[in-house]
């Protein structure tokens, strides 16, 4: 096995054989719970959990935990929630757990290169896109809008780059046509955990070879804006379709009405014939499905929701006046 090397260059010995890895965990929502959970049950040893600190939420203004931090019996590790990721007395504090790695599942905060370097074999991260394809904050909602037909998860030995890092291990799957962002990231989150494990033991056992990331077929996968999920009448019915699927749950699809927001919830493409008006508008009914002229054709809208109302089905929204044939969705 090649040693991992850390961010400025020096070659690590790999993980002892014998003794159980001492695993500081990071993350912070429920994607990452299944992999902790995994960790927990294993026979290596989790020493802390780093997390975001509690986000005030509802109209309360309660603070809410993070995921992570509610599946943990009641003092059973210690449990970190720096401000500040980055600086001294957060590395102190990760110091003093002996971590001999890290392991970075959706921590929501980017590592300076000093803290990558803190346990002695860096830091391994679970990223839910098969690297170098789709590197960035949201590769899940993205891989569902621009209509790829697989995605998979990477772990990699982290780097002071954006999902730069060596791979170490991959798991492929396919994206069901119907399939939402929200739907796909619940069933891969349980994949995780198996696939973290097969790294460290990989590691720990000298079987695994780090392998750089090829630069052909890179791509990026930003951090999601409430204005990526505004629909574009003009485009094609199943590129709405995927946008429709990808941007569950935020911002979820969205189309002007009048002065409001329309928000696209179901929908599917029916291209061919159409009534040759302006694209974005509201047409007719077929069974519970509004039609609406897109690009090539028509986009049946199974389920929407009308600003302050309930989600609903196009016919209802039609019955129920929330919007009317002529409509134009822009």
């Amino acid at each position: 096995m090649r040693a991992p090397q850390d961010p400025q260059g020096r070659a690590r010995r790999r993980v002892g054989r014998d003794p159980p890895v001492r695993v500081l965990f990071l993350g912070t929502p429920s994607f990452a719970v299944p992999t902790l959970q995994h960790l927990i049950d294993s026979h290596h040893e989790v020493v802390g959990v780093m997390t975001r600190p509690d986000r005030r939420r509802g109209r309360r203004g309660r603070p809410t935990p993070a995921p992570v931090i509610e599946i943990l019996p009641d003092d059973s590790l210690p449990v970190l929630q720096p401000e500040r990721v980055n600086e001294a007395a957060t590395y102190a504090k990760v110091r003093e757990l002996r971590p001999d790695v890290a392991v970075v599942v959706a921590f929501g905060s980017i590592l300076s290169t000093q803290f990558l370097a803190l346990p002695p074999h860096g830091c391994v991260n679970l990223h839910a896109s098969l690297l170098p394809h789709l590197r960035g904050a949201a590769p899940i909602q993205w891989a569902v809008a621009r209509g790829d037909e697989e995605i998979g998860l990477t772990t990699m030995q982290m780097d002071a780059g954006m999902d730069t890092g060596d791979i170490l291990l991959q798991e492929r799957t396919p994206i069901g046509p119907k399939e939402n962002a929200q739907e796909l990231a619940q069933r891969l989150a349980p994949l995780g955990g198996p696939l973290m494990l097969r790294t460290l033991d990989g590691l720990q056992q000298g079987t695994l070879e780090a392998r750089p990331q090829p630069s052909e077929g890179a791509s990026r996968a930003p951090l999601l804006r409430k204005e990526d999920g505004r629909i574009d009448w003009s485009l094609g019915g199943q590129r709405i379709v995927n946008l429709v699927r990808g941007m569950q749950p935020w911002p979820v699809a969205h189309s002007g009405l009048g002065d409001s927001l329309l928000r696209i919830l179901r929908a599917s493409a029916q291209p061919g014939d159409a009534p040759q008006v302006e694209p974005g508008t509201v047409c007719g009914l077929e069974g519970e499905a509004l039609l609406v002229r897109c690009g090539d054709g028509l986009l049946q809208v199974h389920e929407l929701q009308p600003p302050s109302r309930r989600r609903m089905s196009g016919r209802e929204a039609l019955n129920g006046r929330a919007l009317q044939l002529g409509d134009r969705l822009v």
